[in-house]
């Protein structure tokens, strides 16, 4: 009598089972027939549609990394039932400086535009800039893009200042690998996208990696981050030259050592660790902290498990559209000037020390029409840290040729009435980002953009989105762009006048750049 009973008891629970199972797969489908409702590995979320686009903002893509997950790599994101909302971005990374401080950790999120009825597309991840200490996904609206050249766009939040790069032995977890969570974050993301973008009608075997500044500097370290590989196929690097060296993670640790001291934390190992992780040290704290430190405090460093080589030594593995503005530094010296002669002379001999006289030897004060082009100029072509400059532009596009492999396409953009951060006018850091992104980084131009910038705009979405597509720039309608092989193969990006020809090395002066001892 007994075994029957226990018979109908297996039969039940197995009932109960397949139901349970059966009601957590409805949970996670997404309905059929609604354009808006993507199904991820994680959960089904749901978007909104813009009249031939679909917008997916805000979508987790890693665990909040808050208690014992900060200063740690991220890992893996929750699952949830029903259909989760995904129409507004999220907030961005902790970060000081801002006009809008967000104080929460919780902020690995992504956001994807994708075309209607798009199937097997090329797609875009997208790093922001912003010198590795501030930065914010939802500045750049990927819908020009996506549109323009029926491509899927993906931008992301990644860790920035002592949140994403402090080094310390005692957060490696044993490893070798410390500082570097910023990118951590974004190769979670690069992943997600392999496991993820083929629901909304994008291709993960035809993904391009870019980004702008700190972006493009994250761009070339990830060509050599072993948990990369094989993410992407292409780059994209917009200001931010992979020939310029990394720091190595002892010599980050070595400028960080005193910051959890100042940070309140004292001790060692799984002490300090403990401390730096606790609830009691608030991200206002931290952020007080870090808006004293220098900048360029926090980058990426190499020689860890993480990134173990220099990313020039990459070059030519994977093609590269590589370039940079024709007055880069514009965005930082023109709101603040040399007033004279004697104060040119004063800030050369501050960014360049003893070798301030050679300098403004070759580039006198008397030849620009104020002091504030004349300096932008000079560390345009050769920036004081040398982490972005022109020079260094002509060293990765020099490397890259000479190592054969996978051709680089160089250009210059150098539009006059183009501005960058906060208005800055001309072609300066930033200033090419509003031709892509709509108000790209809200840097976009103060005034109104004219026809031939307007016209420039649309030749720039064509170049990116054909290279996204298939690593060539060049389509119909274009004007042909040569990838680089002779010293004039340096498009320039000019209204009404792209094409190479420009002998960049030459009109930055690199090699007397070289004879300082400067070349990378």
């Amino acid at each position: 009598m007994r075994r029957p009973n226990r018979v109908r008891s297996l039969r039940t629970l197995l009932a109960c089972a397949v139901a349970v199972v059966l009601n957590v797969a409805a949970a996670h489908a997404a309905p059929s027939g609604d354009p808006t409702i993507v199904q991820t590995d994680k959960g089904a979320i749901q978007g909104t549609l813009n009249g031939g686009m679909r917008v997916f903002l805000g979508i987790p893509f890693a665990a909040p990394p808050v208690g014992p997950l900060r200063f740690s790599a991220p890992k893996p994101a929750t699952a949830w039932n029903g259909v989760r909302e995904a129409t507004q971005a999220a907030s961005m990374c902790p970060q000081a400086g801002t006009a809008t401080q967000n104080t929460t950790e919780d902020c690995l999120y992504l956001n994807v535009w994708a075309p209607v009825g798009a199937s097997k597309a090329p797609v875009y991840v997208f790093l922001y800039g912003g010198g590795f200490i501030q930065g914010n996904a939802a500045a750049y609206d990927g819908s020009l893009l996506a549109s323009s050249g029926k491509i899927v766009v993906v931008t992301l939040n990644y860790r920035t200042g002592i949140f994403g790069f402090l080094a310390n032995s005692a957060l490696a977890n044993g490893g070798s690998a410390t500082g570097n969570y910023g990118i951590e974050d974004q190769q979670a993301a690069l992943h997600w996208v392999q496991r993820n973008i083929g629901n909304f009608g994008g291709e993960p075997r035809n993904v391009t990696l870019g980004g702008e500044s700190a972006g493009a500097i994250s761009t070339c370290a990830n060509l050599a981050a072993t948990q990369s590989a094989g993410t992407f196929v292409r780059a994209i690097v917009e200001s931010g030259p992979c020939a310029v060296p990394l720091p190595t993670v002892s010599a980050v640790e070595a400028k960080h050592a005193a910051i959890p001291a100042q940070l309140g934390c004292t001790g060692s190992g799984a002490e300090l660790a403990a401390c730096l992780r606790s609830p009691s040290l608030t991200v206002q704290k931290i952020l007080a902290v870090q808006q004293a430190l220098a900048r360029g405090t926090f980058t990426p460093s190499i020689e860890g498990d993480d990134i173990p080589v220099q990313p020039r030594t990459y070059l030519a593995r994977i093609p590269l559209l590589l370039g940079g503005n024709f007055l880069e530094a514009g965005y930082t010296v023109l709101p603040k000037p040399p007033g004279s002669a004697a104060e040119y002379q004063a800030a050369l001999q501050r960014d360049y020390g003893d070798q301030a006289a050679a300098i403004a030897a070759q580039y006198p004060y008397a030849k620009y029409p104020n002091g504030g082009m004349a300096l932008a100029t000079v560390e345009t072509s050769s920036a004081p840290t040398q982490s972005i400059s022109v020079c260094g532009d002509v060293t990765s596009w020099r490397l890259t040729r000479a190592s054969g492999g996978a051709p680089i396409y160089a250009y210059e953009f150098n539009d006059p009435n183009a501005s960058g951060v906060n208005g800055v006018p001309g072609p300066v850091h930033t200033a090419e980002l509003p031709y892509l992104f709509p108000g790209g980084d809200n840097s976009g131009a103060a005034k109104a953009p004219s026809p031939a910038s307007k016209a420039l705009s649309t030749i720039m979405l064509g170049y990116w989105t054909n290279y996204i597509k298939n690593g060539n720039p060049n389509g119909p309608g274009l004007p042909d762009w040569p990838y680089y092989n002779l010293i004039t193969d340096v498009q320039q990006l000019v209204p009404n006048a792209v094409a190479p020809g420009t002998d960049v090395n030459a009109e930055h002066k690199c090699p007397f750049w070289n004879s300082l001892g400067r070349s990378l």
